[in-house]
């Protein structure tokens, strides 16, 4: 069995295609998720985007032969997965510090 290569996009062809009204509600759709996105992930993200992570990254993609793109992408998701942690991180702390003060707080009471 051979697999025949069109010779057009599938979304080009006749039988199969969308509506140019529809195609321009889901781009309105996809902006306004993009929009949120980056409302949401604020303004703490780049901050892993220097110059070592970026060298250490694109080498790493270099000895993979990886495509171009993915190097792109790699930098993005590593940005995106440090801001998170480290927000996590910041979170936890500051959640176990609430919690240590507060037994302190209650320790000590307790001792009066």
């Amino acid at each position: 069995m051979t697999y025949h290569k069109p010779s057009e996009p599938l979304f080009n062809w006749k039988g199969v295609q969308l509506s140019p009204d529809v195609l321009e509600e889901y781009l309105h759709v996809l902006a306004r998720q993009n929009e949120e996105a980056m409302e949401n992930f604020g303004h703490h993200s780049g901050h892993f985007r220097n110059n070592k992570s970026v060298e250490y990254v694109f080498a790493t993609c270099e000895h993979l032969s990886l495509p171009t793109e993915v190097k792109y992408i790699a930098i993005e998701l590593f940005d995106k997965f440090m801001t998170t942690h480290v927000r996590s991180l910041f979170h936890h702390i500051h959640r176990s510090s609430q919690a240590d003060a507060a037994k302190k707080l209650g320790s000590s009471r307790g001792t009066s």
